[in-house]
């Protein structure tokens, strides 16, 4: 049926509706503003705006006026979810199909219609634009590169064939401009990150999270990183000649060649070990077994080594050939990571990094004495404790 409402007019009675519908997406709504653009053909976001094409939206309402939440909700996640700086160097139009797929079932998941011709394919259900994304490129391998066809009816609830071609409406062609700079969109993806966060807050407190995200925003805002990955960028090379090894052409579309760890030192940190009474026997089992994995990741490593909890109790230099296995640990008590900072400070020490080990429990240092060397925080990943400085990674 149509309406008398201009274009504008139907987006904002769909967010000022949205409010009851779900507080959820309507809290991320707000966060994108509403600009007609005769350049877009459809709909688009850059994360700082969401952009429509006034006939789009007329046609789209026009033939079912509920598509209009769709529409607006698809750009949303867009952002939401970071999609268009977490591409990195994956086939271009591969990864739009995925984040497509991944974004209309969250969608349509929580009872929302997406407009005619959007991806929607019941096989990618629950699953993130990466997992998406890495069976699109084998299928395309696999098919001389080639996508394939495919379509969905108006209400974007057919079964499409494997290897769908491109939505028909909602561009990228704002995902990564130019004119924004690395520190503009470093700025974008840390302001969405806040705003999911507290979106995830608000609807925990109230009891509505919607369908499919509780996963996919703890990947998001707490992802899974090796932190031996993490440490590479601390190292030192050695005299000795590199050994050049190939990456597995299977992990990657290209052969990449890069050093191994093993050539490269680890000079000058400090490893502190979380001791405090929140740090159960099994905890420290799985700190010294990372301890161990430090000596027999790298050539050469050394520095010092600290148990602590609300104070430190040991404080002692290692290297390669310490017998850190039967190291005893002492503590039990509070957790504060201040005198762990405090006694570097003490011995004029200028570490390469500090590692530290913990379940993120405990009393952080002030703003004003966060330290001007890197810090790595290794933190079990059930706490979902994010540091107020340095690179927080986790485990399981």
């Amino acid at each position: 049926m149509k309406t008398n409402l201009t274009a504008s007019g139907l987006i904002s009675r769909a967010r000022t509706q949205m409010l009851f519908k779900s507080p959820f997406f309507a809290f991320l709504a707000l966060n994108l503003e509403v600009v007609e653009s005769k350049e877009i053909q459809t709909c688009a976001t850059d994360g700082r705006h969401l952009f429509y094409n006034s006939d789009f939206v007329k046609q789209s309402s026009d033939k079912n006026k509920e598509s209009v939440y769709g529409l607006i909700l698809h750009e949303v996640m867009h952002a939401a979810l970071g999609h268009m700086w977490r591409r990195g160097t994956r086939n271009n139009m591969i990864w739009n199909i995925a984040c497509d797929y991944a974004v209309n079932w969250i969608v349509t998941q929580n009872g929302f219609i997406i407009p005619e011709g959007g991806l929607l394919d019941d096989k990618w259900s629950d699953m993130s634009s990466e997992q998406i994304y890495a069976e699109l490129y084998k299928y395309a391998q696999s098919n001389s590169n080639e996508v394939g066809n495919g379509s969905s009816d108006s209400s974007g609830n057919k079964e499409s064939k494997e290897g769908t071609g491109e939505q028909k409406w909602g561009s990228h062609e704002k995902w990564g401009k130019e004119s924004q700079s690395p520190a503009e969109q470093k700025e974008m993806e840390n302001k969405w990150k806040q705003v999911l966060s507290q979106a995830v807050q608000n609807a925990k407190a109230r009891g509505n999270m919607p369908l499919g995200m509780e996963r996919l925003v703890n990947e998001l805002l707490f992802p899974k990183m090796n932190w031996r990955e993490a440490l590479m960028k601390y190292l030192t090379p050695d005299n000795s000649d590199y050994t050049l090894t190939p990456m597995n052409k299977k992990l990657l579309p290209q052969e990449i060649i890069a050093p191994s760890m093993k050539e490269e030192s680890l000079k000058d940190i400090v490893i502190a070990i979380d001791t405090s009474g929140s740090i159960d026997n099994e905890d420290l089992k799985v700190f010294m077994s990372e301890l161990n994995g430090i000596l027999r990741s790298f050539r050469n490593v050394s520095g010092y080594i600290t148990a602590c909890d609300a104070d430190v109790h040991d404080f002692f230099e290692f290297d390669s050939n310490s017998d850190v296995v039967s190291m005893k640990v002492h503590g039990g008590g509070g957790t504060d990571f201040r005198p762990v900072f405090n006694r570097i400070k003490e011995k004029w020490l200028t570490p390469a990094c500090v590692v530290f080990f913990t379940d993120g429990d405990g009393t952080f240092p002030p703003e004003t004495d966060y330290p001007d060397y890197p810090v790595l925080w290794v933190i079990k990943n059930s706490q979902k404790t994010e540091a107020p400085f340095g690179i927080t990674v986790y485990f399981e």
